[in-house]
């Protein structure tokens, strides 16, 4: 959880305000990208304004706010809760990331063990 709050721009968006706040102004938007961002560079002005110019329409703004009430609702907050915890995938499965992703760890679990990420 050490990075958890680069998503509470999920816990804003899903509220009912949100969709509202979103039309306001797209620099709403592009602040928010940035503000969670690790790499601000990533950006360029012209892809923020893009994200932010879509969620003007009044439809692509109440669907945004309503995806990310019912991720955090029905997916978020049990999956925080250990959902997941006793749980181990039963397919052949490669983790991969970056090494300055700043969601994923430098282990992984596989087949019970943990493995260092190279």
């Amino acid at each position: 959880m050490f990075q958890a709050w680069r998503a509470s721009y999920q816990v804003a968006l899903s509220t009912p305000v949100a969709a509202a706040a979103l039309r306001v102004s797209p620099r709403l938007v592009e602040s928010s990208v940035l503000l969670g961002a690790t790499r601000r560079s990533a950006f360029t002005p012209a892809d923020l304004r893009l994200y932010g110019a879509v969620l003007q329409e009044p439809a692509r703004a109440r669907a945004s706010t309503l995806l990310y009430r019912t991720f955090l609702l029905r997916e978020g907050i049990p999956v925080m809760r250990g959902r997941y915890d006793a749980s181990r995938l039963t397919v052949a499965t490669r983790l991969v990331g970056g090494s300055g992703d700043p969601g994923s760890s430098r282990h992984c679990s596989t087949a019970g063990r943990t493995t260092p990420m190279t």
